[in-house]
């Protein structure tokens, strides 16, 4: 008996993909799709093969861009794939349901939403840094927390340096765009606190004066990643030597 392909399953399993993932994700990750058929969405193992087969043509890995001609499908799966005819023209029937006029202009509509966010509000940022001094068989504890309000001064330079990453996850929220350049930023201060900290070798630290250099570092993040911070708050301290 012939296996038919459950075109309802595997429509629904690709759609919710798409939506969670964008096209990107199934134009670039064709391996990574297969295996979520096959796990999250208990896909059969006959069907995910046939799916990515389809994803891995040529054709299959423009979907998405300005590039991409659907044409006869059922043809095209039976010269690439390999398929016989009732299978290609089911892989086709799947397929065109799948890249509808529709469904192509809202999943690529929602590309870079989380950037167009971003650029257009202000965000909290939440630091935290750690830094020991030793001597002489002791120690002494610094600590800092900071608090910022940044927003974007130049979207040109965001979108640049976000190009990349936006390649490959377009649906990247805005949150997780601020989660990025606060995690850029929390590396740099934690850096120069810790510098800051240690730098004399005989000389204990004296952490509560530090939020003048502080500012200094979010001042110079800012201006190289086209953001501007303002209400910098610095709360800065050390335990005694022991």
């Amino acid at each position: 008996m012939k296996h038919k392909l459950n075109i309802p399953a595997l429509l629904e399993a690709l759609q919710k993909i798409a939506d969670q993932r964008s096209l990107t994700y199934l134009r670039n990750e064709p391996i990574a799709v297969y295996q979520e058929l096959l796990g999250g969405y208990k896909i059969a193992p006959y069907d995910a093969r046939i799916a990515l087969a389809v994803l891995l043509t040529p054709k299959m890995r423009k979907i998405g861009t300005a590039s991409f001609k659907a044409g006869n499908l059922a043809s095209y799966f039976a010269s690439e794939c390999g398929f016989r005819d009732e299978l290609s023209k089911e892989a086709a029937d799947l397929f065109g349901s799948f890249l509808s006029k529709d469904s192509v202009e809202k999943w690529n509509g929602r590309n870079f939403e989380g950037l167009k966010k971003f650029c257009s509000s202000s965000w909290e940022f939440d630091l935290e840094a750690d830094s020991t001094w030793h001597a002489n068989g002791g120690h002494i504890d610094c600590f800092l927390a900071a608090h910022a309000k940044i927003s974007v001064a130049d979207a040109g330079i965001v979108e640049r340096e976000m190009a990349g990453l936006l390649e490959k996850t377009p649906y990247m929220t805005a949150e997780e765009i601020r989660d990025h350049y606060q995690d850029l930023l929390q590396k740099e201060l934690a850096l120069d606190f810790d510098e800051y900290c240690t730098a004399e070798e005989y000389y204990g630290p004296d952490a509560e004066d530090y939020p003048g250099n502080g500012e200094e570092v979010v001042d110079m993040f800012c201006r190289k990643h086209g953001l501007l911070a303002t209400d910098v708050d610095f709360d800065c301290g050390q335990t005694d030597f022991e």
